[in-house]
């Protein structure tokens, strides 16, 4: 009877926390059900993505999947479709257009990553991070309702859907499963699945994002280490992950090469905060607060202008619980040091080259976002 008991404990102890995630993948239809399209019409952007999304349609029911469209008169007066950086031929989006209208498609492709998001950011923190699965469930959510993913896909930037793949190719890197092989096959799946996730992202149409995309995972990869992680196997997944997401985007990596090769790119001005002080009061602002006349605050210090920002481009809103945790956490680490208990950091090579990798990737946003002549240069 105690046995049952304990196994039914159990049963509840693993489900409630997928259950609860997916009350809140429920409240992220609630929310954003009613924008697609909304009161006032759908984002700006869609006006272009629509037409694409036909256009590629059109161009599969002619011609099948297997034949890239390289070029389409179909919108835009005539331009290159498949070498277009932003082309989403090979993506889910385009896929699920198939089966049901353009609209409907856009906003399935919101909610299937809105939940790849947060399962994969539970993931990550459960399996390379160790949390437990509240905490893991917590930071899920947060990820989940990221300002960035969701103000995007609702003005029409749909090619960033991919964004939300990050905590996956994080987590392709990073898992060392129980077993003591290095290269067995949980490596061998993981790196693969890593390469495949770089794939989509080229293919998709977030190439313009997979600088950023990559640095967020480097910065994973940091905290990873600094907290003591395994780097079991990594190597090896590393490798396997970069050959094969290569090896499956070179075709569109050298049909964008050579398109943006015969366009000039020296008349945009690089527009950026008018001293370090500004870019920092922004990130936190766009981080933690979210207000509504963020665009107009940060117009008003930014210098070396040419097209204005608007508030979905300076969306990236965790909310402010990440603040008051860390506070939380502060505190009673300074209770615990004034009890006694002495905080261990033995600084090795190998950490402070993490904590550089991380310094690296906190500047990086900081600094290319702060105006300096230099930069525009």
């Amino acid at each position: 009877m105690i046995d049952e008991q304990r196994k039914i404990k159990f049963k509840a102890h693993a489900i409630l926390p997928w259950a609860t995630m997916a009350l809140l993948l429920a409240i992220y239809h609630l929310i954003y059900r009613g924008f697609f399209p909304g009161p006032k019409g759908m984002g700006h952007d869609y006006s272009y993505v629509l037409p694409m999304m036909l256009d590629n349609y059109r161009w599969y029911l002619n011609n099948g999947w297997w034949s890239a469209p390289w070029f389409t008169p179909g919108f835009c007066g005539g331009q290159p479709a498949f070498p277009d950086p932003l082309s989403m031929y090979y993506s889910l989006p385009q896929l699920l257009n198939v089966f049901t209208n353009p609209l409907a498609a856009v906003y399935l492709n919101m909610l299937v990553f809105a939940a790849a998001g947060l399962v994969g950011m539970y993931l990550l923190l459960r399996r390379v991070f160790h949390c437990g699965p509240w905490t893991a469930v917590l930071g899920a959510g947060l990820y989940a309702f990221n300002g960035f993913f969701a103000c995007r896909m609702l003005v029409g930037h749909v090619s960033f859907h991919g964004v939300m793949l990050v905590p996956w190719l994080a987590l392709a890197l990073l898992w060392s499963p129980d077993d003591r092989r290095h290269v067995g096959p949980a490596a061998l799946g993981a790196g693969v699945l890593g390469g495949v996730l770089l794939a989509y992202w080229v293919n998709s149409g977030m190439l313009v994002m997979l600088p950023p995309s990559l640095i967020a995972v480097a910065g994973i990869m940091a905290i990873h280490g600094l907290t003591g992680g395994s780097w079991r196997g990594f190597s090896y997944r590393a490798l396997l992950t970069g050959v094969v997401g290569a090896g499956l985007s070179l075709s569109k990596l050298s049909a964008v090469l050579a398109l943006i090769d015969t366009f000039p790119r020296s008349d945009y001005l690089l527009p950026g905060m008018d001293s370090l002080w500004q870019t920092l009061r922004l990130a936190a602002v766009s981080l933690f607060l979210s207000p509504a006349d963020v665009a107009q605050d940060a117009r008003a210090h930014m210098a070396n202008v040419q097209w204005s920002l608007d508030r979905h481009e300076l969306e990236f809103g965790v909310t402010i619980a990440p603040v008051l945790i860390a506070l939380i956490a502060l505190a009673f680490w300074a209770w615990r040091s004034r009890h006694g208990a002495k905080l261990r950091l033995e600084m090795t090579p190998a950490r402070a080259g993490l904590l550089t990798l991380l310094a690296a990737v906190l500047i990086i946003p900081l600094a290319v976002n702060t105006y300096a002549p230099g930069w525009n240069a």
